[in-house]
């Protein structure tokens, strides 16, 4: 695209992979992080030890639709949780290989095999970049890309590997139908789509470069049936998020429709500006930087234009196609809660974008045309915030990532010495994190503790609350000043707010709702299937997860907020 001397295939190929292991050493301590969230779900569906039984291509069904009532009586949901909750994802090739992984190597091999996902993505994208832009900005996109907020997650939690194949087939899909090969190109995207819906985001590049083949109109039928025959399928087998913060815009089109634009100036925030809150909500971005956010895209997007504009036709449409393509990109995943892994499919494409602007001054080394002065003048704070300080912020975020997850993690693994299976349920009086929520019973068995089979959960607050046992078999909880349930636990797993007298019934223990604000419990009666020293309690306090013998406590007694 350029008048510089060709180089060698393999010697670019090598150049890209040396960036992407530049990626991937600062985020080293990812690699490095034993199982977390989803991770003991899936190792305990390979074991058998999952409360209902799932296949190896199928370690995604979290909770199918109808399972709700049942898994959240084993306690392995919240009491809150919706009787309509679902979450199951058909991802059949993800889960395959995730299966085989576990199975031959634990999460040691697992963590291998992505490096070598991402490290792929990499060198294929790079090779895209260079076809499509002229080799400054190509090289810079390579390095933008490389070091994207969207791929810490990806890299730290195996769960998600998912994320990287689907990606790579998509961009596999680009490349084959960029060198006309056009079966090639169907194929990558049909595994794309049987390895996560994250095929849907880069069916929106392969639209974007189907429309300068020949027959564009029939490219991009068969395209999109390639990318949208596993979902269909998957619809008709009734997989997918329902009555959840994952909003389906089919089944709750308004809901979609007004949390939208909130997601995608969120998630434009991490893209163009690096935001991220770190670890407190697991890599969220800012909402309160809007202004900031909408004024930073405009200028992007005014200063894009005007350096196209200078540029030979024949390289517009195709820097063009990067840009739009992310943002078609950005529309299927607005379904879910903003968080920076969710831009792993528009990241190629604002790398692109990016690249254009930070590379625009160097004319001697290959730019098509003079930068413009407002090129220019966005290049340099552009190349210190994405190559200097995202960076390290991702390096931060992987530390202090890790710590979150192992904070619960290490405290019920220290705890495992004190568990057996003789009380009628484990009950923790509060967790805020899902290691806490959910999996304390999976990570004892993990280390060797054969727990009670009954787990409950009752609060996950960030503020203190007040307990008072009346009598032997039952418990009065009192918000001090705020709620029982969090918002962002309470959305997490219903749909719709919770009133004063409804009732969950779990063999356990009858949980009731006294008092609410808002649609969130702020007191919580709970009856008892025995006398309160049948069962086991616990706290998580001060970094250790700590046994209690409710009996001996006073009648009242305030509680701290969870760790």
């Amino acid at each position: 695209m350029t008048d510089a001397p060709p180089s060698s295939p393999l010697r670019d190929h090598g150049r890209a992979l040396a960036i992407a292991i530049l990626g991937l050493a600062i985020r080293l301590d990812a690699l490095r992080s034993p199982p977390v969230q989803d991770d003991h779900a899936q190792l305990a569906m390979l074991r058998g030890a999952f409360p209902l039984p799932r296949a190896p291509w199928d370690l995604f069904s979290f909770v199918r639709p109808g399972e709700a009532p049942a898994l959240r009586a084993d306690g392995l949901l919240p009491w809150w949780t919706d009787d309509r909750f679902a979450i199951a994802m058909f991802r059949p090739l993800s889960s395959l290989s995730l299966a085989a992984q576990l199975l031959l190597g634990g999460h040691r091999l697992a963590h291998a095999v992505s490096a070598l996902l991402f490290a792929s993505l990499v060198v294929v994208a790079g090779d895209l970049f260079r076809a499509t832009l002229p080799l400054p900005a190509a090289w810079t996109a390579t390095f933008l890309l490389a070091l994207t907020p969207a791929a810490t997650l990806p890299l730290l939690w195996v769960a998600n590997q998912n994320a990287l194949l689907s990606v790579l087939l998509g961009l596999v899909s680009l490349s084959a139908l960029l060198r006309g090969r056009v079966a090639l190109a169907h194929a990558a995207l049909l595994l794309a789509a049987l390895s996560g819906e994250y095929a849907l985001p880069m069916l929106g590049y392969a639209l974007v470069f189907a429309l300068r083949r020949p027959s564009p109109a029939r490219l991009v039928a068969t395209l999109s049936s390639a990318a949208l025959a596993p979902m269909i399928v998957a619809r008709a087998l009734h997989y997918g998020a329902a009555n959840s913060q994952y909003l389906d815009p089919l089944r709750a089109p308004a809901s979609w429709l007004a949390q939208s634009p909130g997601r995608a100036l969120a998630l434009l925030g991490t893209a163009l500006l690096g935001q991220t809150t770190g670890p407190d909500h697991h890599g969220s971005v800012f909402p309160a930087s809007a202004p900031a956010t909408l004024l930073f895209a405009a200028l992007l997007a005014a200063a894009f234009a005007r350096t196209l504009r200078r540029w030979p036709a024949a390289l517009r449409a195709p820097a063009l196609a990067w840009p739009l393509g992310a943002a078609l990109a950005l529309l299927p995943v607005l379904a879910a809660p903003p968080l920076p892994r969710l831009l792993l499919p528009s990241a190629p494409g604002v790398a692109a974008l990016l690249a254009v602007l930070c590379a625009a001054p160097l004319t001697r080394w290959g730019m098509p045309s003079p930068a413009t002065p407002a090129a220019v003048a966005l290049s340099i704070p552009l190349l210190i915030v994405h190559l200097a300080l995202v960076p390290w912020q991702a390096h931060v975020d992987v530390r202090a990532l890790s710590a979150t997850f192992a904070r619960t993690r290490d405290a019920v693994i220290r705890a495992a010495p004190e568990v057996s299976p003789s009380p009628r349920c484990d009950v923790l009086l509060g967790a805020l994190d899902l290691e806490g929520l959910h999996y304390p019973p999976m990570i004892w068995r993990e280390a060797g503790a054969r727990p009670s089979g009954c787990w409950r959960v009752l609060t996950a607050t960030g503020r203190p609350f007040t307990l008072t046992r009346p009598d032997a078999r039952t418990l009065l909880l009192r918000s001090d000043g705020g709620t029982l349930v969090e918002p962002i636990a309470l959305t997490a797993y219903r749909g719709s707010p919770m009133v004063v007298g409804q009732r969950v019934v779990t063999p356990a223990m009858t949980l009731t709702v006294t008092a609410a604000r808002e649609g969130y419990p702020t007191e919580l009666r709970v009856d008892l299937g025995a006398d309160v020293d049948a069962y086991a309690w616990w706290v998580l306090l001060g970094g250790r997860m700590v046994r209690v013998t409710m009996s001996r406590m006073p009648a009242e007694l305030r509680v701290p907020p969870a760790l």
